[in-house]
């Protein structure tokens, strides 16, 4: 506005105004003379805020279901759904997000809804994780969204990444590690399994089902066959009834027996007067395996 506004007149405008893409409460904030370029009695008069706010609804919502209830941990799990306004109708070509959460994190993954509002799409799970999982899917914009589908993926998880050791020709090593059940479903007819290698022999024990969210203690033995150096690689394997797998690497590093001297002490220091004499006594041990 660039006219003249005599007292007791005022100036109206209509302009559109875009709601922004994220539902919620919204003011409208207007502000004359922002420059400060007229001069007033007072000036603490020029800014005024909406009495009442807008509220900003998602213009569509979401539907969501799980193509599979229970499935083996790295199973890829198809979702689809429908996004309709309204009054009910499919809405074409409209973003959707879908929420998946497990163990208190969320992870957002997005779809494009087809011609009728309908949209499937394909969530693939991280290597190894699994347990319960819940799935709800709304407008990009809504504040909330409640979950509307569940499924469980079904895993175990050892206590230790990798077994390591190191152990002389025909020596043996022993060991435990505990095995967890990742979801809150049993797992039965528990299976341990270690290939037999020319230069080891492996024997591994264990519960032969888990509880939902339990863990249990495994027993394992190796015993070198061979007197010779070898590095042995192999895995011991888990697997049950419902498709939960399990490998935990096992590396042996075999060193053949061999006669080793050690001297103690592995060094002497001494003070001594000139043309005096002393002994000193050393101890020479074979530390070796033969």
């Amino acid at each position: 506005f660039t006219g003249t506004l005599p007292p007791g007149q005022f100036f109206e405008q209509t302009l559109p105004v875009r709601l922004p893409q994220a539902a919620g409460d919204y003011w409208i904030i207007v502000q004359t003379d922002t420059e400060n370029t007229v001069a007033e009695v007072a000036e603490d008069n020029n800014v005024a805020i909406s009495a009442q706010p807008i509220h900003a609804h998602p213009a569509y919502r979401v539907s969501v279901e799980c193509g599979l209830t229970t499935a083996p941990a790295g199973t890829p799990v198809p979702l689809y759904g429908r996004a309709t306004n309204q009054l009910g109708n499919g809405v074409a070509s409209k973003p959707v997000t879908l929420h998946i959460l497990h163990n208190g994190s969320r992870r957002l993954i997005t779809a494009l809804t087809d011609a009728a509002g309908n949209y499937a799409t394909t969530w693939i799970p991280l290597p190894g994780e699994a347990g319960f999982y819940e799935v709800g899917a709304d407008h990009p914009g809504a504040g909330t969204t409640p979950m509307q589908d569940s499924f469980t993926l079904l895993g175990m998880r050892a206590s230790v990444t990798t077994i390591r050791h190191q152990l002389s020709g025909l020596g043996s090593v022993s060991g435990t590690f505990e095995l967890q059940n990742l979801s809150g479903l049993p797992l039965h007819s528990l299976t341990i399994s270690a290939p037999t290698t020319p230069n080891v022999s492996a024997t591994v024990t264990g519960p032969s089902e888990l509880a939902g969210d339990a863990s249990a203690v495994v027993h394992y033995e190796v015993t070198s066959l061979e007197d010779a150096s070898a590095l042995v690689q192999f895995g011991i394997r888990f697997t049950t009834d419902e498709g939960a797998r399990l490998e935990v690497p096992v590396e042996f590093l075999i060193e053949a027996r061999h006669p080793r001297l050690v001297v103690q002490p592995t060094a002497v220091r001494l003070g001594l007067v000139r043309g005096e004499q002393r002994f000193v006594e050393l101890e020479v041990v074979n530390a070796g395996a033969l």
